[in-house]
């Protein structure tokens, strides 16, 4: 039991510094995440940038399970607390209501 223990504390701090190595890999850059979307003139994304990161990154990995629809959920967020350029949250929901809509 102990050893058990310890071997998942030890993997718990490994996982720490991983998770925190690609952080900042990400950080280092979420310039280029979207950099060859469109975007228009003034700075803001327009809904082709968020219409085409849902359905090529998004959608197919969020049909494959739960855990991937949680994955996919967890990394917007991760693009939205970053302050990802050209990421604009605002209009991923409105393509993803939309979406929903027109399914029903």
């Amino acid at each position: 039991y102990r050893y058990s223990v310890e071997r998942l504390k030890a993997d718990m701090i490994q996982q720490k510094k991983h998770y925190g190595h690609v952080m900042e890999v990400f950080k280092s850059d979420k310039n280029a995440f979207l950099s060859n979307l469109n975007i228009n003139g003034n700075g803001n994304g327009d809904s082709s940038t968020a219409s085409v990161f849902l359905t090529t990154c998004i959608y197919p990995r969020c049909l494959l399970s739960p855990d991937d629809a949680m994955y996919c959920a967890k990394f917007i967020a991760i693009l939205y607390e970053m302050e990802t350029p050209g990421f604009h949250i605002l209009e991923l929901f409105d393509v993803i209501i939309s979406a929903i809509a027109g399914a029903l």
